[in-house]
């Protein structure tokens, strides 16, 4: 193509017209001219050139007639711009506008929606498809699906992750759906995988919609699985499952700071409890610093520390944290605020103050008020007066008796202690004679036991019986019964062999089937249940070179 000859320098020096002269129309016309002569003086395909220049030239000056190319203003363009209102939408909107559901997509290249989805926000596009509006830009169906699949993103690929780990890891399991509490949350069943994950296939589409590069890939399948977080760590370290030096290499690799690491296992775990510190502190078996360490170890708010720590003593209030001074330790009597280990009067301790005239009634009533007894109950409980009930009373009895009667109490002791308890000169004599009868009695008793057990066991004679029970001074009377029992209990069997011992001898020919059904019945079984058990014990069934049948 020829190019247009540009005019010679010096030619044409007349000043450039202005917007109202002309303007860009003038000076189309002067180009037109130069090329109109280089059409002349080269070749015929150079005057097309010049028709279409020509041409040009013509629509401009027609422009300017009409006046619009001379509006310098927005507004005078955007006032000639209304005038042609059909634009078509460009393709890229037109893909835009079809995945987000702007539009309905009768091509299918946006991908199949779930059977919920909403309809479209606008049935058309001036009552046509988007195929009808991308062909207004030029361009036709096949060239419009590539742009329609082309255009939206996937869903996040960590969450593509977390989807095909569960299609990987919920395999061979089903929800019961008979769970009751107590009862397994799954039981063996269905795959489970494919209805709350999805398959590597679907998880590389994923990918593939995202601007992953393909080749990475297999980078992000090993996210498929979760490992342990830090946290876990520092907990296996506190449990003691890791040593330190495993832990904390296994700390760095799921991502943390080693140098971290000894300090956040110092911080975990529990602390010793509160109130089991404050009554070893209280004992002295821990420090005071010991104790504000296991407050600082604690949930507990620091505004209420002063509840547990002692209260403040010449060496200055305790600061949780801080170190005692040992010169000016302080001790438990300076502690016995702490609210953790307040200890109070019980309603029994505050009776026995009563009865003793150690408090008043009304003191006691305060006291028993304090530890949430109802009115009624703490007035009758604190009016007491100091008079001892009657069954302290007969407690206090038995136990001076149980002291007379053990020796403890001499006669004269034991009749002060009565006489303080409010008994008789009279009275006091009768019980004393009687707890030295029962004490009398339960002696001779004794002897008699040991008697008879030494000859039922064959170890003295009737005769030596008869001396010995005289002795005791038992009646001869009473001599003869006791021997005549005893005789009856000594003739009188008191064991027999098991049904399995029975069966035993049996089997290896000590006994005859008629020997054992004899035994079996004496025992307690019924001639039947004799009869039967001999098919559990066969006669002479159990004889080897080892163990021969006995000879007769």
């Amino acid at each position: 193509m020829a190019t247009v000859a540009e005019p010679a320098e010096g030619a044409g020096t007349a000043a450039p017209a202005t917007a109202s002269q002309g303007g860009s129309g003038s000076s189309l016309v002067t180009t037109l001219l130069n090329g109109w002569k280089a059409a002349i003086d080269n070749a015929p395909t150079a005057l097309a050139d010049a028709l279409g220049l020509w041409y040009a030239a013509r629509a401009a000056l027609q422009t300017v007639a009409s006046g619009v190319a001379a509006a310098v203003s927005q507004d005078t363009i955007n006032q000639a711009l209304a005038k042609y209102t059909y634009v078509p939408l460009s393709p890229a909107a037109i893909g835009v506008a079809a995945v987000r559901n702007v539009v309905p997509d009768p091509t299918g290249a946006t991908g199949k929606p779930p059977p919920e989805y909403p309809p479209a926000q606008f049935p058309s596009i001036d009552s046509h498809d988007i195929v009808a509006e991308a062909a207004l830009s030029g361009m036709d169906l096949a060239r419009l699906k590539v742009l329609l699949a082309s255009t939206g993103e996937s869903y996040g690929v960590i969450d593509a992750l977390r989807l095909y780990n569960r299609y990987k890891g919920l395999w061979a399991t089903e929800k019961n759906p008979d769970y009751t509490p107590g009862a397994p949350l799954y039981v063996a069943g269905t795959d489970l995988g494919p209805a709350w994950g999805i398959p590597l296939s679907e998880f590389d589409t994923v990918v593939a919609r995202s601007d992953i590069r393909p080749e990475f890939v297999p980078d992000l399948l090993l996210l498929a699985k979760d490992s342990v977080t830090p946290a876990d760590v520092v907990m296996m370290a506190v449990k003691e499952i890791l040593d330190m030096p495993t832990a904390t290499d296994l700390y760095a690799a799921v991502g943390g700071f080693p140098e971290q690491f000894p300090a956040l296992v110092d911080a975990a775990g529990d602390a010793a409890g509160i109130e089991k510190a404050v009554a070893l502190w209280m004992h002295g078996a821990i420090t005071t610093s010991e104790l504000t360490q296991i407050l600082a170890m604690s949930r507990v708010n620091p505004r209420f520390y002063s509840l547990y720590t002692p209260l403040p003593s010449a060496a200055g209030p305790v600061v949780p944290g801080q170190a005692v001074d040992a010169a000016a330790p302080t001790t438990w009597e300076t502690g016995w605020q702490i609210a953790a280990n307040a200890k109070y009067l019980g309603a029994f301790e505050i009776g026995d103050l009563v009865k003793n005239g150690d408090i008043t009634a009304d003191v006691a009533l305060q006291w028993l008020l304090q530890e949430g007894y109802p009115t009624d109950q703490a007035q009758t409980y604190a009016s007491l007066g100091g008079k001892p009930s009657d069954a302290v009373k007969q407690q206090t009895e038995a136990m001076v008796l149980d002291e007379y009667a053990a020796g403890m109490y001499t006669q004269a002791q034991a009749t002060a202690a009565l006489t303080n308890m409010g008994y008789t000169a009279a009275a006091i004599p009768v019980i004393l004679a009687s707890a030295a009868a029962r004490m009398s009695i339960a002696a001779r008793n004794e002897a008699v036991n040991r008697v008879k057990a030494a000859y039922l066991r064959g170890n003295i004679t009737s005769n030596q019986v008869a001396i010995d029970l005289a002795e005791l001074n038992i009646p001869a009377t009473a001599i003869t019964a006791y021997l005549g029992a005893w005789g009856v209990e000594l003739a009188t069997p008191t064991g027999h062999l098991s049904p399995s011992e029975i069966g035993w001898f049996l089997e290896r020919g000590f006994l005859t089937p008629a020997q054992a059904t004899a035994r079996w019945q004496a025992g307690g079984l019924s001639a039947p249940d004799a009869q039967l058990l001999l098919n559990r014990y066969p006669a002479n069934s159990v004889h080897s070179s080892a163990n021969p049948a006995p000879t007769a």
